[in-house]
């Protein structure tokens, strides 16, 4: 079993050309604490809780741009055998938007989604697969699903050759709903 728990932040000021002098001040944050163990010789379950702000503020405006993400994961792995592993979790995440322009534009907005997922590994000697699966379920614009296929082959110890295929989604940020 482990636990692990990380702290990060950074904070400065920008200097730039905007017509003038201009100044922004920065400063993000990341705090996570994380939990792994094995249920026993074939399970294992993780599960991961975060936190990231981020913020900027205009010097010689009231411009101003502060985000801030919560997230929840929780993974579990299964060992069917030593050449197929099946891996599946959950992640909620909550994100909270708070933006101001000198053009008067303002808004808060906050955006809550539930992911699920399912993926599967095998090795065969030379040769590796992996498929997943992946839904996203998010409350200002619906459900979206996403996959992957891969087929590996072992050239060498040291070189191999793969082919993929999958579908990827870009959800919008809360500036563009």
């Amino acid at each position: 079993s482990q636990v692990a728990i990380s702290a990060r932040q950074n904070k400065g000021r920008t200097e730039y050309d905007n017509y003038g002098f201009a100044t922004q001040d920065f400063e993000n944050q990341l705090i996570s604490l994380s939990a792994q163990g094995d249920i026993n010789k074939n399970f294992n379950s993780q599960i991961r809780l975060s936190q990231f702000e981020d913020k900027i503020d205009q010097n010689q405006s009231t411009d101003l741009a502060h985000t801030k993400r919560q997230e929840a994961d929780w993974q579990l792995t299964y060992s069917i055998s030593p050449a197929i592993t099946l891996l599946s979790g959950i992640t909620q995440t909550n994100t909270q938007a708070n933006y101001h322009d000198s053009y008067g534009s303002t808004y808060n907005k906050e955006q809550d989604n539930l992911a699920l997922y399912l993926q599967q590994q095998s090795n065969f000697g030379q040769i590796s697969t992996q498929l997943s699966l992946r839904q996203e379920d998010y409350d200002s614009f619906g459900t979206h699903q996403t996959g992957n296929a891969a087929l590996g082959f072992a050239i060498t110890p040291q070189h191999h050759l793969y082919i993929n295929y999958g579908t990827a989604f870009k959800a919008p940020d809360l500036t563009e709903l």
